[in-house]
């Protein structure tokens, strides 16, 4: 009787800690966490003309695809579609550039519960 509680207590265990880890994060926290990291670290490539480039703007994230857990490294692979504005500053005139890119991005959870998001990759 104590081996068959004690076999249930582990398989609950081990069931809570696997569904913890490998919970996917809501999709608005995790466009929540791109939209933040993107407004503190803009990627230099994203721009298309790195002359007088600046003041990128997100509108909008799409969330093309979630890969699997990365048990490992502790973070969901996460592939987004970023729609935007930036601007370039001419000899006489500032102009307002959209732009549409693709990036991979790392999520994961901090110690305080937040979700954030690493580029990983830019495409």
């Amino acid at each position: 009787m104590k081996l068959k509680i004690i076999l249930i207590l582990i398989t609950v265990a081990l069931s809570t800690l696997f569904t913890a880890c490998s919970n996917r994060p809501p999709e608005e926290k995790v466009t929540t966490a791109i939209k933040t990291q993107l407004e503190i670290e803009f990627p230099s490539s994203w721009y298309e003309s790195l002359l007088n480039a600046k003041n990128a703007k997100v509108d909008s994230i799409k969330i093309v695809q979630f890969g699997n857990f990365n048990k490992s490294e502790n973070y969901w692979p996460v592939k987004a579609r970023v729609y935007g504005t930036y601007e370039v500053n001419y000899l006489i005139k500032t102009d307002t550039v959209s732009f549409d890119k693709i990036g991979d991005f790392k999520i994961s959870e901090d110690d305080y519960g937040n979700w954030i998001a690493k580029l990983k990759e830019e495409q």
